[in-house]
């Protein structure tokens, strides 16, 4: 069963995956997509004196021509969760401590733009729907949620293929923004913007 979960688990998170990429390639921008379709984590490397140190790489790498730059995206599958003691309190958006770092890490050592993007599924009408609406995506630059998880808890996550019990960071999403205005604020889509994507991993399928 636990397989079985992984899998439809790991289906489902590439799965949107690709569907970011649809919506990113449509503002004209290349798309590098790291992990989709691996069984282990893309990881990069740099020399810490004599030592080499690994970092995960986040999912989707996005290059704007017009911009001459780039920025990466770790693109989740959610939907924001309530605190059980608060009832009326804001949404949080989760992310396992240990990732959180990693994506941080990679933000520092490569000066660039890391994002923590979510595909909020409860406003796409649940987990399962295949409803791909810009108005359902939001996000964080890390550098801005770094100092800013409002509580901590540990759950059961999968890291490289099993399932452990990990730290988890939760931010409130009034922290995160409309995707539609991130992408707005980086200049007009291209006219007849069409899909570009190279893959670090196994070939996979695109769909528009």
């Amino acid at each position: 069963m636990q397989c079985a979960n992984l899998r439809a688990d790991r289906g489902l998170g590439h799965y949107w995956e690709r569907q970011f990429c649809v919506l990113a390639a449509r503002r004209g921008n290349f798309i590098m997509l790291h992990q989709s379709g691996r069984e282990q984590a893309a990881t990069g490397f740099y020399l810490a004196g004599r030592e080499w140190r690994r970092v995960i790489l986040p999912d989707v790498t996005l290059w704007s021509p017009r911009r001459n730059c780039c920025e990466h995206h770790e693109v989740k599958h959610k939907e924001p969760l309530r605190a059980r003691d608060h009832a009326g309190s804001p949404g949080y958006y989760g992310l396992e401590h240990y990732r959180f770092e990693a994506l941080l890490e990679f933000a520092r050592r490569t000066g660039t733009d890391v994002h923590y993007t979510i595909h909020n599924h409860r406003l796409a009408g649940g987990r399962g729907s295949r409803v791909n609406s810009i108005d359902h995506w939001f996000t964080a630059n890390v550098r801005d949620l770094d100092g800013k998880s409002r509580w901590r808890s540990f759950a059961q996550s999968w890291v490289n293929g099993e399932s452990r019990t990990v730290e988890i960071c939760y931010w409130p999403e009034i922290l995160f923004q409309p995707l539609s205005e991130h992408f707005a604020s980086n200049g007009p889509a291209p006219a007849g913007g069409g899909l570009a994507l190279a893959s670090t991993g196994p070939e996979i399928q695109l769909a528009a």
